[in-house]
Parts: C-alpha cells; structure tokens; sequence
C-alpha cells in the first residue's frame, strides 16, 4: 500500500469475518480452549447465549491481521489490545473497520497507531480495539 493510508485520519479497508463451526472447532483446539460455548450448541443456548461464541482470540486474530494489512510482509505487529463488548456467534458476519491515529517515524522504521472496531450486521460494536504496527522505511515507500 502506498504512503496516504499512514496518514493520521485515513481509513483501513475494512475486513469481513465469519467463523464456521469448524472454525470454531480448529480454533479451540490449536489454542486448548476447551470451554464448551464453542461447540455444544445446546449448552450455549442452555447458558442463553445466541449459538455458539466465537473465541475472543479468534477476534483477537482478527483485528492483527486487519492491523497489519496497512503494509507489506515486513509490517510487525508491536501491541495489540482489544476488549469484546458483546458475543459474535458462529455464523455472523461482522466487519472490521480501522482508522489511522498517529504515525511516528525513528531509526529507519514508522510506527502506525491504528483504533479499530468490529460491527456486527445490526451496526451493534461487537469488540474494539488499537494497535501499533511497525513498518520498516523501505516498505513505506
């Protein structure tokens, strides 16, 4: 991407996410989230929950990869921090938007701050988030 997206204010293109039931499965199972909202579908409507919840860290990872979109390979993820404000649940779509707060620049590198958010298909904020993303000079060209 091209320099404009790092300046303070510019917008992200934003992500779509949708985990499927198998997400869902690979994800509790690569991080041993064994917490049963995440795949019996009766005990999480039996714990009145929607469906089945999408992990907060799978969210996390989400928002990781909506920050690094903002430049190239060599882009690295120095802080990440999000807070879920309501579940997503297997199936929902949501969307991913982020916005461009401050870029400062030092030894050969910038570091974009980015504040993000995640929308379900009802607008309703899901999770929000920040992050720092360090970019290399050479890739800022």
């Amino acid at each position: 991407m091209s320099g404009p997206l790092w300046i303070p204010g510019a917008s992200l293109a934003p992500l779509e996410a949708t985990a499927t039931e198998i997400d869902l499965f690979r994800f509790s199972a690569a991080t041993w989230n064994a917490h049963r909202i995440h795949y019996d579908r009766r005990l999480a409507e039996a714990e009145g929950l929607p469906g089945l919840v999408v992990q907060a860290h799978l969210q996390g990872a989400w928002f990781a990869r909506l920050a690094r979109s903002i430049a190239g390979p060599s882009a690295r993820l120095r802080e990440l921090s999000w807070t879920n404000r309501m579940p997503v649940t297997c199936g929902e779509r949501v969307e991913l938007t982020g916005t461009v707060r401050d870029v400062t620049s030092s030894h050969g590198s910038s570091v974009v701050d980015v504040a993000m958010l995640e929308a379900g298909p009802d607008g309703a904020t899901r999770a929000d988030a920040s992050a720092r993303v360090e970019i290399p000079h050479e890739e800022a060209r």
